[in-house]
């Protein structure tokens, strides 16, 4: 079987409704789609099924040394293990690139309510976003506003495999890049981690694809990375921890090489007592701190306009000596 009859899939832009309810159940997924995440989009069609939901199962476009396979070929295997259910899988996008901006994505699609569905290990790391629904985002944004949003594992579903634990990715990648072990040592590890309705043959081309790119994989050279595009290289998981912290009220500080100076304690401790400063320091504009003086005068009657000059004073300038009443 040629590889482009395994990967028949084609990445649409933005994100294709999947039914009319007004509630969706969405799964989320970095994972070579393995057992363990055929796992998760089962627990994802069966909520969808028990509450009269739409479901969703979107994998992100990240490829490294943590995700060897793309969206395209990931998808194509979860469509040839759910083949009654292929419009359900779909990928990240420029329009949603991120988890955050596919709830916003759904919610442009109608849906007052969203459940996300995740792996144990994730649930509390995605907590933030119920935090997010509603709120502004650092830049001001408001990315969604649904009548309720909640994150469950799958072990809280009623799937038949929530007792089920999956394979470790971890084990899958090392096992290719171990020079000790034999191609069919290699296989054993993938077969066994992979869904049964994948062909002996399917699974070993997706395991030779794999290997050649972690084995070919180059890292970017510390002489590639600089101030000016260090931001670019932050993955899925440097932004959410970021999100995470944000949405719980806390500043964040990304410190790193670039920022830190000749001098690090010194930096760091600047920018921490700069953060401080800021916190409690009264930063209000003196014209605009004068007009509020003015207005509290004004409402506490200590102040009045003067009818001659059009100025705002305090009483005790209008006391006038001469006059027999002051």
């Amino acid at each position: 079987m040629l590889l482009n009859q395994i990967f028949e899939t084609t990445i649409v832009e933005g994100l294709t409704r999947t039914g009319r309810s007004n509630t969706a159940v969405l799964g989320w997924g970095r994972g070579m789609g393995h057992q363990g995440h055929m796992y998760l989009a089962s627990s994802v069609i069966t909520q969808a099924n028990e509450s009269k939901a739409d479901p969703y199962f979107v994998v992100s476009r990240t490829v490294g040394k943590d995700d060897p396979l793309t969206p395209t070929e990931k998808l194509s295997i979860y469509k040839r293990v759910f083949a009654e259910h292929k419009q359900i899988f779909q990928s990240t996008s420029d329009a949603a690139p991120d988890l955050n901006r596919i709830l916003g994505k759904l919610q442009e699609h109608g849906y007052t309510k969203v459940l996300v569905v995740l792996g144990e290990d994730q649930v509390q790391s995605f907590q933030y976003l119920k935090n997010y629904n509603g709120k502004k985002t650092k830049s001001g944004e408001v990315l969604y506003t649904f009548e309720s949003i909640d994150v469950i594992s799958r072990q809280q579903t009623n799937d038949p495999s929530k007792t089920l634990a999956g394979p470790r990715a971890t084990d899958m990648r090392a096992v290719l890049l171990d020079p000790s072990k034999l191609d069919e040592d290699k296989f054993a590890v993938w077969r066994d981690a992979m869904s049964p309705k994948l062909a002996d043959e399917e699974v070993h081309m997706i395991m030779k694809l794999a290997e050649h790119r972690l084995k070919n994989i180059v890292e970017k050279k510390d002489s590639e990375i600089d101030a000016g595009n260090h931001e670019q290289y932050l993955n899925d998981k440097d932004i959410e921890r970021q999100l995470t912290l944000e949405s719980y009220g806390y500043k964040f500080i990304r410190i790193n090489r670039f920022n830190l100076g000749k001098d690090p304690i010194k930096s760091l401790s600047d920018r921490l007592y700069r953060l401080v400063d800021a916190h409690f320091k009264d930063t209000t504009n003196a014209v605009v701190r004068n007009l509020q003086n003015q207005a509290s005068s004004l409402i506490n009657k200590t102040a009045k306009s003067c009818p001659i000059c059009k100025q705002i004073k305090n009483h005790d300038e209008y006391y006038d000596p001469k006059l027999k009443e002051g």
